[in-house]
């Protein structure tokens, strides 16, 4: 038999599938919690699912993901820095924001350039951008380069290239290698995303290729991008800002495939995103100017989707005016985290019964599911977090008790943000336990967690 493989990582679960190329039919399925803090084991307890006999008739691997995605719109991923040559810093100033770009102050800014013909300017001052280098290489993880008019004349996007990786030894990546998209805001919109996806997307493969291994499955592996076609290991490491609706648009050319519907409305409904995509006359349509996702404006081609910050994982909460809130953050289901760890079940039933009214939820937890490396810098705040939280999960009055501040004060984004820390919190998934529709987890907690807010005061008159 001529078979593929094909596996889904996505925020929640990793899913694996064996597909028969010549009776196009899905020949078995698995499923496992996507394992954040050791991806491979995830994907291992997925392989380890299917029939291994089969194994040996894989010729080709398929790999879709969300994790890009889902990185976006929770506002995660790893530290890019952005280095502008030419740009316009009143420009940027005014627009930055519609793009998802940072402030101004948080760019690395030399002037120089080209004109939209291509012939220089002036050269840059590559003395600046060494000094700026330097005085912030330790907060970040990769660079990206661009510079305004970089897709008439690249030279000194790739002079800037290799200076950076001479002087800091880490990934840089050019917009011009990206995208030739004439908007220059989206063209660095989607080079500083693409240096904050790297490191997720090698970890990815790498732990892919490791499971492949453990189980035995030699086979090229192959990644969907956003558009619905396939690219290579190599070229996906390299810009992994193509992945980007991955998982979305693999489940829009399988639904295409399996259903033969010509005309259809594919909704994708995963822990982080819900993803709507238009089928017409058996063609996907694409988005023409390039991935709008989260506060992201990228340059990057893919299948029209739209994707919501709404799934499974969504917290629920109150905004200020004490209206109903579902996402765009998620976090770990209480009955997920109370099944794993046992020890909150107890905090959470004092919540509840303590019935306090509070304007933020009480029933929230936060866990360590990395150990940082030892050259991260932390504020003093976020190691006495990560301190706190090695003993064991914390809620959130205890873990601001614990780091001296109030719970109003705590900062746990940055720590969030970066994959050392996560949070628990209550989610549609335990309220999926609450009716009994999905019952893998702990019930209870999901119930309990239900009245983390308490009652206001009642006015008698």
């Amino acid at each position: 038999m001529k078979l593929g493989l094909g596996i889904d990582t996505g925020g929640t679960y990793t899913d694996a599938v064996i597909y028969d190329f010549k009776s196009k039919k899905v020949m078995a399925k698995a499923k496992a919690l996507t394992t954040k803090d050791n991806l491979a084991e995830g994907i291992i307890q997925s392989l380890s699912g299917l029939p291994q006999e089969q194994f040996s008739d894989i010729l080709l691997v398929s790999l879709s993901t969300t994790l890009a995605t889902n990185a976006c719109v929770e506002g995660k991923g790893a530290r890019g820095k952005l280095v502008l040559i030419g740009y316009d810093i009143q420009l940027l100033t005014k627009l930055r924001s519609k793009y998802g770009l940072p402030e101004t102050d948080e760019m690395i800014l030399i002037s120089g350039g080209h004109n939209q013909q291509g012939q220089v300017l002036s050269q840059p001052d590559w003395s600046s951008l060494e000094r700026q280098i330097r005085e912030t290489d330790a907060k970040a993880d990769a660079y990206g380069v661009v510079e305004y008019w970089g897709i008439r004349n690249a030279e000194f996007e790739q002079e800037a290239k290799r200076l950076i990786r001479q002087w800091t030894g880490k990934p840089v990546v050019c917009a011009h290698e990206l995208s030739s998209e004439i908007n220059s805001l989206r063209r660095a919109s989607t080079t500083l995303l693409n240096s904050g996806l790297i490191k997720l997307i090698d970890d990815l493969l790498d732990s892919v290729k490791e499971g492949m291994t453990r189980m035995g499955i030699s086979a090229p592996v192959m990644i969907v991008r956003g558009d619905g076609t396939l690219m290579s290991e190599s070229f996906a490491r390299e810009r992994p800002v193509e992945t980007l609706l991955s998982g979305p648009a693999a489940s829009v050319v399988g639904g295409m495939q399996l259903t033969g519907c010509r005309d259809a409305l594919i909704l994708d409904i995963g822990g982080t995103t819900s993803d709507l995509a238009l089928v017409r006359n058996g063609l996907t349509v694409l988005s023409e100017e390039g991935v709008d996702v989260g506060s992201w404006r990228t340059g990057t081609k893919a299948i029209k989707i739209r994707t919501i910050g709404l799934g499974g994982d969504s917290i629920i909460s109150f905004d200020a005016n004490e209206q109903l809130q579902i996402g765009p953050r998620k976090a770990t289901p209480l009955s997920w985290l109370a099944q794993n760890k046992p020890e909150i079940k107890r905090e959470l039933k004092q919540i509840h019964a303590d019935n306090k009214w509070h304007s933020i939820s009480l029933g929230e937890f936060f866990y360590i599911v990395s150990k940082p490396d030892k050259d991260e810098l932390f504020t003093q705040e976020e190691q006495n977090i990560i301190k706190a939280l090695e003993n064991g999960p914390k809620s959130l009055e205890e873990l601001a008790q614990l780091t001296q501040t109030s719970v109003f004060l705590l900062r746990t984004e940055n720590l969030e943000q970066r994959g050392i820390v996560a949070r628990g919190a209550l989610t549609p998934s335990d309220l999926m336990h609450v009716r009994g529709d999905f019952q893998a987890w702990d019930m209870e907690s999901g119930t309990t967690g239900n009245g983390d807010y308490g009652q206001p005061p009642q006015d008698d008159g």
